[in-house]
């Protein structure tokens, strides 16, 4: 199968058409565009894919513990997903902010949130006051 062929049946496939419909309806500019596209997809599993995920699965079911499940072909293939978009943090005001900075650093100090040793640490020494 040539690259062109293969690209729209690949186009197919991701859209879920016919491959001739598709070649009617697409002009060549967006047909070169979606090649560009299906290129940079990274979930795509060409033979090769296949083929190392399948002697990966043969050395884990090789070594795998007795009574265990052998493990499936598609268990092998690498998977790559969007991450996940975190929410905005809520913007703190300057006084939040000194305050949570002052609470790591008695955390990190071993004081409690009033800046007071906590019960059960180990206290240093204070030297000895001279006499008068």
């Amino acid at each position: 199968m040539s690259g062109e062929s293969e690209a729209w049946y690949r186009l197919a496939l991701k859209l879920q058409w016919p491959v001739q419909l598709l070649q009617k309806m697409t002009t060549s500019k967006e047909f070169l565009r979606w090649q560009v596209i299906l290129e940079r997809e990274p979930n795509w599993f060409d033979p090769l894919h296949y083929y190392l995920a399948n002697i990966v699965n043969t050395l884990r079911n090789i070594n795998r513990k007795k009574g265990a499940k052998a493990s499936k072909l598609e268990s092998c293939l690498l998977k790559f997903q969007e991450p996940k978009r975190r929410k905005p943090r809520k913007a703190k005001t300057v006084e939040e902010q000194i305050e949570d900075q002052k609470k790591r650093w008695f955390r990190a100090s071993g004081l409690n949130s009033k800046g007071e040793p906590k019960k059960g640490r180990v206290q240093t020494r204070q030297p000895p006051q001279k006499k008068k």
